[in-house]
């Protein structure tokens, strides 16, 4: 994957995240879309607390300026990595899952439609993706859709 666009961002709270958008660079998709498929990256550089809401709506505007920029279909996987969160029954992943569905509900509005897609390995980890397009792109988004739920049969 080769980098697009990195912003540096700190909240108000003094944690320091990086975010990245991420160009997939795979034959499948590059051949089949007249459009780019965009991994939105957010790695934690400091983490001092709890974010308030409106620390994650920054970065939810930021990934709405970039949508304003470049004509895609954002991926969004949600990783393993252990974090402070208020449920505890829930897997990082999957709060990181929900948290991020919800900026998206909240921030990107009714030009975008969005995907959620849950996959179970063979150990029994759960993988949660989210993919968010403008709805003009809704068809190619459920191609992409179908070509990674075709990857866990």
């Amino acid at each position: 994957m080769s980098v697009i666009r990195t912003i540096n961002i700190e909240t108000k709270e003094g944690n320091e995240y990086v975010l990245q958008f991420l160009e997939f660079e795979l034959d499948f998709l590059t051949e089949q879309f007249p459009i780019k498929i965009i991994d939105i990256s957010l790695i934690a550089e400091v983490n001092k607390e709890v974010n308030s809401p409106n620390s994650l709506y920054v970065i939810a505007d930021h990934v709405k300026k970039f949508s304003q920029d470049e004509d895609c279909i954002f991926y969004y996987y949600c990783d393993f990595k252990e974090l402070d969160r208020r449920d505890k029954t829930l897997l990082p992943q999957e709060y990181r899952f929900k948290l991020f569905n919800i900026l998206a509900d909240r921030k990107l509005g009714d030009e975008f439609v969005k995907e959620s897609i849950i996959i179970e390995d063979e150990t029994n980890d759960r993988h949660f993706i989210t993919l968010i397009a403008f709805k003009k792109h809704q068809k190619y988004m459920e191609e992409v859709v179908k070509y990674i739920s075709d990857l866990n049969k």
